[in-house]
Order: C-alpha cells, then sequence, then structure tokens
C-alpha cells in the first residue's frame, strides 16, 4: 500500500472514531491523563496511609510518621495525623539527647512544675517555654544540651 493510500485510510478511519471513545487522546489530553493518574495514585498513598494512622493513638502518631518516613513526605504525614512536622522533628531530635532531671529535683516536683507553667500560661506554652521557666527556676540546668 502506498503512502497516499494509507493517509487516505487513516483519515477515513479517524473521522469514522470522531466523537466515539476510540478517538485518540489529544497532547493536551493525553498531558491531563497523565497528571489524573499520578493524583490518583498519590491519594490511594494517602487512603492507606490514613488506614494505618487511623489505629494510632495521639501518642503513638510520631512513632508512626518516624516509620513510615521512608514512605511518606513528612509534611504530608503531619497535616494527616493533625501534629506539626516541627515536633515530628523536635521529638526526632530529642531522642538523641535529653536534659537529665538533677536528683535534687524529685520526679513528681518536677512534672508538678511542669504542669504549674503550664497551666499558668493559659496551656500555650509548649515544651521550649516551658523548658526555658524550668531552667529560670533553677530546675533544669542553665546551659543547653
Amino acid at each position: 500500500m502506498s503512502s497516499g493510500c494509507w493517509v487516505k485510510v487513516e483519515r477515513a478511519h479517524m473521522e469514522a472514531v470522531r466523537g466515539t471513545e476510540l478517538e485518540p487522546l489529544s497532547d493536551d489530553e493525553c498531558a491531563e491523563m497523565l497528571r489524573l493518574r499520578k493524583r490518583v495514585a498519590d491519594q490511594e498513598k494517602e487512603i492507606a496511609f490514613l488506614g494505618k494512622a487511623s489505629a494510632c493513638f495521639a501518642a503513638e502518631r510520631f512513632a508512626l510518621m518516624e516509620a513510615e518516613c521512608a514512605n511518606f513526605e513528612i509534611s504530608h504525614m503531619a497535616g494527616f495525623l493533625e501534629v506539626s512536622h516541627t515536633g515530628f522533628y523536635r521529638r526526632r531530635g530529642s531522642q538523641y539527647r535529653s536534659e537529665a532531671i538533677p536528683s535534687s529535683v524529685s520526679r513528681s516536683r518536677f512534672f508538678a512544675r511542669i504542669l504549674f507553667n503550664h497551666r499558668n500560661s493559659d496551656e500555650t506554652y509548649g515544651v521550649p517555654q516551658i523548658t526555658a521557666d524550668l531552667r529560670d527556676e533553677g530546675i533544669l540546668s542553665p546551659e543547653k544540651r
């Protein structure tokens, strides 16, 4: 078959399928299809992650993020679990360092001061500010570790 004949047959075929599901996609439609397929794949991953997350209690959220950080972006997991990504990184860093409670301070007094400072701040202070307050009170050593 000559190329001219093939072009004529192909044009007739294209005209016959115009407006049907057999019509080939345009470049814009192909790009949109690829974008939507990627979006669906991302959403399927997010749904799978949320299924795992729904079984966790609040205290386990950061541990789940640590376990899944190879599979998902930290910022996405933090959003799904309604925690801050900075809190995750702060917790991750604190696993490798910790401030020891001086032996002169009992654990019960230490935790009572934490609760007092938190409540005294209308429950707005977090770890950094409470730690600073405990240092100011002499309960924790003044140098940062």
